[in-house]
């Protein structure tokens, strides 16, 4: 390419040359670059590290978890075997079961693989059909019936009411009267002493109570048993 752009005659040769030079500078410098990232992943694919404990996870925050902590490569099936594609990994899934375990030490370049079930739709987003509801049946309309003609009926005889029967009112009769109980007759007591009309209560005794005795008054005025 040189000999070919000196041989055109429009390009001074000093320019052709650092041209030339920097030129391979830069294809040396590509390729070193380009070497020591080869170099990197190289060594990066037989780093060991613990694997992350993912179980319970949704599928897509598992498979985040995991490219964090640099296994990139992931493979995931369903409870019944059968594999889950990426574009499915938003669908609802739950992680059941990894392999290699949580806390195994692994080479970031093997791949994870995860065992998921489908969890069920919230109760708000699963669309319900409306029930048509039943269209109401027609009533049908009453037909006109026959118009009969109305018996005269016969003209209501008045009849003399029946006189009631007189009731004569009892006659009340006055109540009888009590009768007044007669008062019982005082009682006559009879002291022997005064130390018995004491023990009675009944003492003193003045003259006219039950149980005086002129024996008992012995001075004679009137009250016996006084002392």
């Amino acid at each position: 390419m040189r000999l070919y752009l000196s041989r055109l005659g429009f390009i001074d040769e000093e320019i052709l040359m650092a041209f030339w030079s920097r030129w391979k500078r830069w294809q040396k410098w590509t390729a070193g670059i380009v070497g020591a990232l080869f170099a990197l992943g190289v060594m990066g694919s037989f780093v060991e590290k613990e694997v992350p404990n993912v179980v319970g996870s949704s599928l897509p925050d598992a498979v985040q978890v995991l490219k964090t902590e640099g296994f990139g490569t992931v493979s995931v099936t369903d409870e019944h075997g059968a594999s889950v594609l990426k574009s499915h990994f938003a669908d609802g899934f739950q992680v059941t079961a990894q392999a290699p375990g949580a806390g195994v030490k692994a080479k970031v370049s093997k791949a994870v693989s995860l065992t998921v079930r489908a969890t069920p739709a919230p109760a708000s987003l699963v669309s319900h059909k409306p029930t048509p509801s039943a269209s109401p049946s027609p009533t049908p309309s009453p037909s006109p019936s026959p118009s009969t003609t109305p018996t005269p009926s016969p003209e209501p005889t008045t009849a003399e009411p029946t006189p009631e029967p007189t009731v004569d009112a009892p006659v009340e009769e006055p109540a009888p009267e009590p009768t007044a109980q007669p008062e019982p007759a005082p009682q006559q007591a009879y002291y022997s002493s005064c130390r018995e009309a004491k023990a009675a209560g009944a003492a003193p005794l003045y003259r006219g109570d039950p149980g005086y005795r002129s024996r008992l008054d012995r001075d004679g005025d009137g009250v016996a048993c006084e002392k």
